[in-house]
């Protein structure tokens, strides 16, 4: 058998017995003093779900509220197994020490006991100790002895619930940190992939770059090859017709033909020219004076067959505003679109016409060049943009003018629109971002 014993803190629960405790010491005291019946006294007593008792200073004890057996006087017959062993501890010890202290002091003392009982359980017992005075002014003590095992038994569960719920509440902080760390990830990881996309996107267009330009290398290699090498070998040839004429009267035929051999090529080559310039020019934009340029073009376009056929219309109206851009841009814009109107004009018409209007409407220049040329069949719209793409035989030209146009436009991050109709005319639309 194991008996120990301790002071502590006590719980509500406790805190209540002791309140009630004060009744019964007052219950005990009037016993003592015969103030109340003992028969009553121990008529209520007797069946309480408590251990009381009263002992003297001798040791003696003056009531126990549980009948003994008589054959053992110190072993209460009603009392359960625990509550026996408590009691018969005291009762062997009659002269306890705490026992002393309570009398002597005038204290009350507090205490709880765990007994052990023969099946192994542990139990355990409040019990409080007051002192009293008997009828003849002696000093007593009086006792009260609960059960509350199953009150230490919950308080172990809930103290260990805290445990857990701490240990939970640390782990779901763990957890909380950790999510936060494989968000901060994800975030990251998508972030990257992001920037991956980009990546793949900016190779993929620059693979595609890299191929339009070997293609367009191929073609032009192609395309010198022949366009230039065609009117040189004309050339050549009328030379040597030349040297084997005896009549001077058909030098000026012959002349005729070289010359007309010689603008092709020059045509070509001044293409050519454009081409490189709107790839490889880098000019800061400056206000751009639209008379001048496009009175430029008409000078250097004046030699072209069919320039004086053409009645010429010129209209700009910029509202007051400034417009900057890169001059040598805009001038291949308007030197083509000239250029195309000379070379398509309609030579079946008694009057050619080339308008050109330049405004200004909400954020954008728009640029409106219109002739009455022959036109563009509907089938061929939306090729002519293409390099070497020429949508007519009827005159030599080298499928380069739309195309430059059109690159030059994309380089100002302007938009161009074509509509045209076949033996009628063209409109080339120009919208361009207007500078604040």
């Amino acid at each position: 058998m194991r008996k120990s014993s301790k002071v502590g803190k006590l719980t509500n629960v406790k805190k209540s017995y002791y309140q009630l405790n004060s009744s019964l010491e007052a219950l005990l005291q009037a016993y003592l003093l015969k103030n109340i019946d003992p028969d009553q006294f121990d008529i209520f007593l007797k069946n309480a779900p408590f251990l009381a008792w009263i002992k003297n200073e001798t040791g003696k004890y003056l009531y126990i509220n549980k009948n003994f057996d008589q054959t053992s006087p110190r072993a209460p017959q009603p009392l359960e197994e625990a509550q026996k062993i408590l009691l018969l501890n005291e009762l062997e010890n009659p002269r306890r020490a705490d026992d002393e202290r309570v009398m002597n002091f005038q204290e009350i003392l507090r205490a709880i006991h765990h007994v052990t009982a023969i099946s192994g359980k542990t139990l355990s017992f409040l019990t409080v100790k007051f002192p009293l005075i008997d009828s003849n002014n002696g000093k007593a003590v009086g006792a009260i002895s609960i059960d509350i095992s199953e009150q230490e038994i919950f308080e172990e569960i809930l103290q260990e619930l805290q445990i857990r719920n701490q240990q939970l509440a640390s782990q779901e902080k763990a957890l909380t940190n950790m999510n936060n760390e494989l968000v901060q990830m994800n975030n990251s990881l998508v972030a990257s992939n992001q920037e991956l996309q980009i990546s793949k996107k900016q190779l993929e267009q620059a693979n595609s770059d890299l191929a339009n330009k070997n293609y367009e290398l191929d073609t032009i290699v192609y395309k010198i090859s022949h366009d230039i090498r065609s009117p040189l070998a004309s050339i050549l040839g009328i030379v040597n017709l030349i040297q084997k004429e005896i009549d001077p009267d058909n030098f000026n035929l012959y002349i005729n033909h070289i010359e007309e051999r010689a603008l092709r090529l020059d045509n070509f080559v001044r293409n050519m020219l454009d081409f490189a310039k709107i790839n490889n020019n880098l000019s800061d934009a400056v206000a751009i004076d639209f008379q001048n340029i496009i009175s430029n073009c008409f000078n250097e376009l004046s030699f072209q067959k069919g320039f004086d056929r053409i009645q010429k219309t010129v209209v700009v109206n910029l509202n007051g505003r400034v417009f900057y851009s890169d001059p040598l841009k805009i001038q291949i814009i308007f030197s083509n679109l000239i250029s195309n109107a000379i070379k398509y004009q309609n030579y079946y018409i008694g009057e050619n016409k080339l308008e050109i209007r330049i405004m200004v409407k909400g954020s954008s220049l728009l640029i409106k060049v219109n002739d009455n040329g022959i036109g563009i069949a509907k089938k061929h719209i939306a090729k002519v943009i293409h390099m070497f793409y020429r949508a007519t035989d009827k005159s030599e030209g080298s499928g380069l003018g739309l195309y430059i146009v059109h690159q030059t436009v994309n380089k100002l991050n302007g938009k161009l629109t074509i509509t045209s109709e076949a033996n009628k005319g063209s409109q080339v639309k120009i919208a361009l971002p207007l500078n604040a």
